[in-house]
């Protein structure tokens, strides 16, 4: 059912929302390494949490994946896979959902032009990097 499904799609995200709060800061010291003052870099994080705590602005994650399957034998196809039990409503087929911000593209033009119209309104410029002030001694 539709409910069923709401609820299983909201206790779904809010476990990819836990992840992303505790996920961010596994990056600090990769940040740290390239150049980022730590103090700058818990003071992105810090400005993170509030953002992700504050659910004013929806959050999404973009996710490239490819599907393959291992074939039977080699130079042979994969093994055909199981049939899918028929459904009493076509909606409820797993598999066959229509769930919104998940979206696939059967040409690389489509995609193309889709990442074109949704990169628009992105900022332009990169934040100022630390290491772009460093010298290189030539020896």
């Amino acid at each position: 059912s539709k409910t069923v499904e709401n609820q299983y799609l909201q206790y779904v995200g809010a476990l990819m929302r836990q992840d992303i709060l505790s996920g961010h800061r596994a990056v600090h010291p990769l940040l740290i390494r390239s150049g980022w003052t730590k103090e700058v870099v818990n003071e992105w994080s810090d400005k993170a949490d509030l953002e992700l705590a504050s659910l004013e602005n929806k959050m999404s994650l973009r996710i490239r994946l490819a599907w393959g399957r291992r074939r039977a034998e080699p130079g042979k196809p994969a093994p055909p896979l199981p049939e899918l039990p028929p459904a009493s409503d076509p909606e409820d087929t797993p598999g066959r959902r229509n769930f919104p911000y998940f979206f696939v593209y059967d040409t690389q033009e489509e995609s193309k032009k889709q990442a074109a119209i949704r990169n628009q309104d992105k900022p332009k410029e990169v934040p100022f990097h630390p290491a772009s002030t460093r010298t290189v001694k030539k020896e």
